[in-house]
């Protein structure tokens, strides 16, 4: 069966060319391109084609942006208390990013801008770490304590990233300092419902070698109190436990060349307490995953090389002994990238790269043990001119199930005043169906199309000048996301599910974010608020999800408000955090809207020179309010959280 290349460009309608005859003259003179490209270009990862100003939450980064080249700031804290959070918290926290949370220790994805948690890649230093038979990661599996940077871009990047980046990308960066530094760090936490975590972390540096020994252990029973109407009842099989380990080696040959070696291992148990409709429930999950990764770079005056490979082993079981059910799901992934930049004369950059990704996945529900390839190779132009910057890039893509498929962006950025900027993004992006979607059986259709998305969002940037001891910063997007083919499944005759392609879906929507800094002596004061609104619904009814055109899609909520206050005087700490989310429809209820409030209090101490001690008391959900994420999963009232830290030097 031949082949067909989609082109997307523009308008609603797409083209489809027949390639038979075709293939060999465009990978023949597409590869000379290319390998012409790369015999000229000096490499670099995508973060050589961006300008980000990432602000440090202790090591911890979180960012959002257009394209990598214009910094939406999240938060700013120095407390190195985010860092014992999982990945979940932390995003919920510091963004406008919605996180369906089935529960304290359950399931947790990520939805950017409306859109579904599929539509957001993952990545660890680059590399897709999500599941390819689900299309997504639980991200409360995920310590922030085993990164040094935390990356979150909200805008469509496939160009750049690839498949499954529709509404942005989330990914987990590891850094090795330069300098010979030697430190230990040990962190307890105990709290309540049964909740503690260790974490322990140790460098050691040696002429031209560093080595980082990273772990985490949280565990907690979560045998909280909830109320059903007037009824009060206690959470039960909710105990879960987390555990990661992660090695790291970084070696530097030369001034010019590095190599990096990362071994990350992940145990996870994880109880599944009963619905609010359930009286009983005894399921169980564990979740285990070895991940290893090699990089290597090199450069020269004015050039990049990296060439980077991940892979990664994957098990699943989940029983449940009350309906006698068990499944066993595995995966292994393969995956390669080279990238090259060459930077020219007057600052004009030249990002040329290939990947590669083999995955080999089998299930009980699969007739087969699955395979799936993905090709693609990508080039960006970025061009800093006087007061304006302009990037062009896309991604040429081919798997072995689909189309091969063409994704170009622009980014052009205008500085209208010292203090103002105003950018704007455009982007054609792509989500290939998962694994389950073409082979589960049954339901699977192998028949499924790509899903496809215009991106359009405009930035506004104020920062007026207020004095030396005072700022302010203002950010406005707006953003329209259309997809095509949107992924869906559902009932069919024999009362099984499968996944059908639906029409259009639209997001649309404002992000507003500011900043208020005031500097003093001893102290200093930081005020930051982000208000979300986004309406997300298909274009046309889908009416075996109850679903009318025009009607908010499920768990999305329309308003998010995020207010964060820190004050800090000395060697003292205070931040009062609320967080408010709005109605979302259910599939069998309307999910209400709520109110937390977090407050936390810190201490830093120095018993001598290299030994820092901190020690900090959280209070989550002030309030002790009563509330739903996702419909018949409860999630815990008032809880506290001590936690001291050690770190030698």
């Amino acid at each position: 069966m031949p082949y067909d290349l989609l082109l997307t460009f523009g308008g609603k309608d797409s083209w489809m060319v027949p390639l038979e005859s075709l293939l060999p003259c465009i990978y023949t003179n597409l590869f000379k391109y290319f390998l012409h490209i790369l015999g000229i270009c000096l490499p670099i990862t995508e973060a050589a084609l961006q300008t980000t100003n990432a602000i440090n939450i202790d090591t911890v980064f979180i960012s959002s942006d257009v394209k990598k080249n214009f910094q939406i700031t999240q938060s700013k804290n120095k407390n190195q208390l985010y860092t014992t959070q999982s990945i979940d918290k932390l995003i919920s926290k510091t963004s406008g990013s919605f996180i369906r949370n089935y529960g304290r220790g359950s399931l947790s994805t990520l939805a950017v801008k409306g859109g579904t948690s599929q539509h957001t890649s993952i990545t660890w230093n680059g590399c897709p770490i999500q599941n390819p038979m689900l299309g997504l990661s639980d991200l409360s599996l995920i310590p922030s304590f085993l990164f040094q940077n935390v990356e979150l871009l909200s805008e469509g990047s496939s160009a750049l990233l690839g498949n499954g980046a529709l509404a942005g990308n989330l990914n987990f960066v590891n850094q090795t300092k330069s300098d010979s530094s030697n430190n230990l760090s040990v962190q307890l936490a105990q709290g309540s419902f049964g909740y503690s975590s260790h974490l322990f972390q140790n460098t050691r540096s040696y002429k031209n070698h560093q080595l980082r020994l990273s772990y985490s252990f949280e565990k907690a029973d979560n045998d909280f109190d909830f109320f059903i109407g007037p009824d009060k009842r206690k959470q039960s099989n909710a105990e879960y436990s987390r555990q990661n380990a992660m090695l790291e080696y970084r070696i530097d040959q030369n001034r010019m060349s590095r190599t990096n070696l990362r071994v990350w291992y992940s145990n996870n148990t994880t109880n599944i307490p009963p619905l609010t409709t359930q009286s009983e429930n005894l399921a169980n999950q564990t979740d285990q995953s070895l991940k290893s990764q090699v990089e290597h770079s090199w450069k020269g005056p004015s050039t990049f090389h990296k060439i980077i490979a991940t892979s990664i082993w994957d098990r699943q079981r989940y029983t449940d002994p009350l309906i006698l059910l068990k499944s066993h799901n595995t995966y292994h992934s393969q995956y390669a990238e080279y990238t090259n930049q060459l930077v020219l004369e007057s600052n004009l950059m030249v990002l040329s790269g290939l990947d590669f990704q083999s995955t080999t996945a089998q299930t009980l529900n699969y007739s087969n043990k699955e395979k799936q390839y993905l090709y693609s190779i990508f080039q960006s132009i970025k061009k800093p001119l006087k007061n304006q910057i302009i990037k062009l890039g896309y991604r040429l893509s081919h798997a072995n199930q689909g189309a091969i498929r063409l994704s170009p962006d622009l980014f052009y950025q205008l500085q209208l005043q010292s203090n103002l900027n105003i950018a704007l993004s455009l982007s054609e992006n792509f989500r290939r169906p998962t694994l389950n979607d073409l082979f589960w059986n049954p339901g699977g259709n192998p028949n499924l199309k790509a899903e496809t998305s215009r991106n359009y969002d405009l930035i506004f940037e104020w920062t007026p000048s207020v004095s030396k001891a005072h700022s302010f910063n203002l950010k406005l997007n707006p953003f329209v996301r259309r997809v095509n083919n949107w992924i869906i499944w559902v009932p069919q005759d024999f009362a099984f599910f499968a996944p059908s392609n639906l029409g259009e879906v639209r997001s649309e929507g404002l992000i507003i974010q500011s900043r208020f800094y005031w500097n003093f002596k001893d102290s200093n004061i930081s005020i930051g608020t982000t208000q979300q609104v986004v309406k997300s619904y298909s274009t046309e009814d889908v009416p075996s999800q109850s679903l009318l055109r025009g009607d908010q899609l499920f768990y999305t909520p329309k308003h998010k408000s995020i207010i964060d206050f820190a004050w800090t005087y000395k060697n003292q700490t205070l931040q009062l955090h609320h967080q408010y989310i709005s109605t979302r429809k259910g599939f069998n209820q309307t999910v209400e809207p709520f109110t937390i409030i977090d407050l936390l209090y810190s201490l830093k101490t120095k018993s001598s020179a290299n030994s820092e001690f901190e020690i900090s008391f959280e209070v989550q959900n002030i309030c002790n309010t009563h509330y739903r994420i996702i419909e018949r999963r409860p999630m815990p009232g008032r809880n506290f959280t001590l936690t001291i830290q050690h770190i030698l030097k």
